[in-house]
């Protein structure tokens, strides 16, 4: 990265993000230290930057936002001037920053070393001028995310899923929108944003906000570096198959949905972000006094966010905060509470409705996906997996019936068994902040402080319970293993009470069940290094040829113009080049995008793309091109067309990594 552009990068994280959070931070006197408020800020200006960017995109608008930044800036310095912070002291800020070193020191090598293993090293253009991609997860989320933050960039809301054309996206919009400002106001390259810098902030951000609100709960120096480390390097036990597969004699398979409940996703998952910003949200009710407003909005602001950052993360910490509120809040605390509860319903009514919207109108569209019922399915199915049998036995999601379990002792003792061993696994080393949490949960709660913090640990306690309990009964058709990200997402939020304990252990000098919490929170993460990071396979390579193409594609068509192209015939577990570089939406690519059509449409989608890449017969290709709709034809050198163009067919782009042909008015044989 050249000078230029990290004056660029730091004038837009700093100016576009930074500096509106701060404002409205300092505005409403948020955080009780300059840490916590450049947290506090990280979460709301993340927010304020995705709702601008949003609104400019979508009114056509783009160039108004080069006038955020400056504004905003403007803005914070008005607000430092008339809202002075009557509790900062002279030297305050330096002692929190010393007090804090070794947390944010330790916390961002441990995020750097994640970040640079799983993502860092993608995308990166070798000797021969291509770009390199490893790994499966790592290549296809965070290349779809580019294909999003493109649209969003061309044209904002309503937006439509990139992979399949005439489908409509429902998934939440702020990451790819916080990513779509950024580049708007900095300029940098898409690659770089994507698999390097956001990456590190957002990881970085969540290490260094888990330990801030260890530091707010009474924890130690000790607990608030080990919170800092643990958040994004602590992983589940799956290790411990392979020990117990040796007891038993038999050799467990290496599911990698293990991986879920581990740093491997943090990277390039907007869990992330979401995860930093409950935790903020944790910081301001930790804050909450009697009689108060501004907290409470601000807390539900940050809550009611979550559904615009991660659906799965909002479900279980609304449910919480609404749970603790009508049943368990103390005393000192119900207005409080009620009022957070109360305006983080009323924001995010908004998000709420437009998705119900979209829910109805694909539970219209003959059902394409949604979610059930299913006791016990997801603890059945990895005990069937760890056992080495049908690594993907998805069809006993569809076969099996609830109520077997009340006619099938055995059935119903197996299920028990594999959820105890799930979660034992999947938990690993924060089953350690069980027992604290429920012994804290207990406390009366009399007097603010004590009952800030009864209150917090109600509601991560109750979180993770709920995404528990959310994983052991529901499935998710046709992705049946998306409900394990209410377990992995809510036992996200128990690793600053794992550090707690740990901290507490140091004291007491409990060195072999330090080692073994240690052992267990760090073992399995030697996968996520090694075999899923820096050891993953080459997953996909694109020219320098193929982006000169496709970037001339994006500058010919028009945002709206869908791309015919044969990705999904050639390497069914990457996206298409056409969407990430050129920004179009192209017809199908990538397997996992067949979920949002019906087994039919799937079908028959694919049998047109063959019908133009690799049948003989001219007609039927052509019908086929007229049925998808597409106004442009992309043959790569790897899928020539097999039979002559001509019309309708005009070649439009070429270069030595194939043909880009524009579709006449005249499509018909």
């Amino acid at each position: 990265m050249s000078l230029t552009e990290l004056l660029a990068l730091t004038w837009a994280v700093g100016g576009g993000m930074l500096a509106p959070g701060l404002a409205l931070v300092r505005w409403l006197r948020l955080g009780s230290s300059p840490l916590e408020r450049l947290a506090l800020a990280l979460a709301f200006g993340r927010i304020l930057l995705g709702l601008v960017t949003l609104a400019a995109t979508s009114a056509g608008a783009s160039a108004l936002l080069l006038g955020w930044a400056p504004f905003a800036v403007a803005l914070l310095a008005l607000v430092i001037w008339r809202v002075p912070l009557a509790t900062d002291r002279s030297g305050d800020g330096l002692r929190e920053l010393g007090w804090m070193a070794p947390a944010l020191g330790l916390g961002f090598l441990a995020s750097a070393l994640l970040v640079h293993a799983t993502v860092g090293h993608n995308g990166l253009v070798d000797d021969a001028g291509r770009l390199i991609f490893f790994g499966q997860d790592t290549t296809f989320d965070p290349l779809s995310h580019m294909a999003a933050t493109l649209q969003i960039i061309d044209t904002g809301l309503p937006m439509n899923l990139m992979h399949v054309a005439g489908t409509e996206f429902t998934n939440s919009y702020l990451p790819f929108a916080v990513r779509a400002g950024i580049r708007l106001l900095s300029g940098l390259s898409l690659l770089d944003l994507t698999f390097r810098f956001l990456p590190l902030l957002e990881v970085f951000g969540l290490s260094a906000t888990a330990a801030l609100l260890v530091r707010a709960l009474g924890g130690s120096r000790i607990a608030a570096t080990g919170a800092a480390v643990l958040s994004v390097s602590g992983s589940g036990a799956p290790f411990l198959l392979r020990v117990v597969g040796w007891i038993f004699g038999f050799e467990p398979a290496g599911l990698d949905s293990w991986t879920f409940f581990g740093p491997y996703v943090l990277p390039f998952n907007s869990i992330t972000p979401a995860l930093q910003t409950a935790f903020a949200a944790y910081l301001l009710l930790l804050r909450l006094q009697p009689g108060q407003t501004r907290i409470p909005a601000a807390a539900g602001l940050l809550v009611a966010a979550l559904f615009e950052l991660k659906l799965f993360l909002w479900a279980t910490v609304f449910g919480a905060l609404l749970v603790v509120t009508l049943f368990a809040a103390p005393t000192i605390l119900r207005r409080g509470l009620r009022l957070t509860t109360g305006w983080a319903c009323l924001l995010v009514l908004p998000s709420l409705v437009e998705k119900l919207y979209w829910a109805w109108r694909l539970s219209a569209e003959a059902g394409r996906q949604g979610f059930g019922v299913c006791v016990g399915c997801i603890p059945r199915y990895f005990a069937e997996g760890a056992l080495g049998r049908d690594l993907l036995p998805f069809s006993s999601f569809d076969r099996f019936h609830n109520t077997a379990l009340l006619h099938d002792p055995g059935l119903a003792a197996t299920t028990i068994a594999a959820t105890v061993g799930m979660f034992a696994i999947a938990l690993g080393a924060r089953l350690f902040a069980l027992p604290d949490l429920w012994r804290r949960s207990k406390a009366t709660g009399t007097r603010i402080e004590e009952g800030t913090r009864v209150a917090l640990h109600r509601m991560v306690a109750t979180a993770a319970g709920l995404g528990i309990a959310a994983t052991c009964t529901l499935k998710n058709s046709p992705h049946h293993l998306n409900v394990t990200q209410f377990t992995w997402i809510a036992s996200f939020g128990l690793w600053p009470f794992v550090a707690l304990v740990l901290g507490r252990w140091v004291v007491e000098r409990r060195w072999l069940a330090i080692s073994l919490l240690l052992l267990l929170a760090l073992l399995s993460t030697g996968r996520v290094l090694g075999p899923l990071g820096y050891g993953a396979k080459v997953m996909t390579v694109v020219s320098g040829d193929e982006r000169d193409l496709l970037e001339r594609l994006r500058v010919l068509s028009q945002p709206d113009d869908v791309v015919l192209e044969p990705s999904i015939l050639l390497q069914r577990d990457v996206p298409s080049p056409v969407t990430w570089v050129s920004g179009r939406t192209v017809y199908l690519t990538g397997r996992s995008s067949t979920a949002a059509l019906t087994r039919e449409e799937a079908r028959a989608r694919v049998s047109r793309i063959a019908a133009v890449y690799t049948g003989s017969d001219r007609n039927a290709a052509l019908t086929a091109i007229t049925e998808s709709g597409a106004e442009w034809v992309y043959a790569p050198v790897r899928a020539p067309l097999p039979f002559p163009a001509g019309e309708p067919l005009e070649v439009a782009l070429q270069n030595a990594a194939g043909i880009v042909y524009r579709v006449g008015p005249e499509r018909s044989p």
